[in-house]
């Protein structure tokens, strides 16, 4: 196992030093900014299918639109 990771750092090492590593660094900050904002999106949808199986059970009808309208704006 240990030799195989030396292997994948002796690989991968020109990759994120080499002459190309700005390139190589802003995609990897662009890759994580991009799965935290999928995370949150996915959060709010969460609460938002919360809210609308709430308001369906308690009959209200105002407050499951609401929760709809919200969902179609995410």
């Amino acid at each position: 196992m240990l030799a195989a990771w030396k292997q994948f750092v002796q690989l991968a090492k020109p990759y994120w030093l080499g002459d190309q590593k700005k390139a190589a660094w802003t995609l990897l900050a662009l890759l994580i900014v991009l799965m935290l904002a999928e995370t949150q999106f996915a959060v709010m949808l969460n609460e938002q299918s919360g809210e609308m199986a709430s308001a369906l059970a308690g009959k209200e009808a105002d407050r499951f639109w609401n929760s709809v309208y919200a969902c179609l704006g995410i």
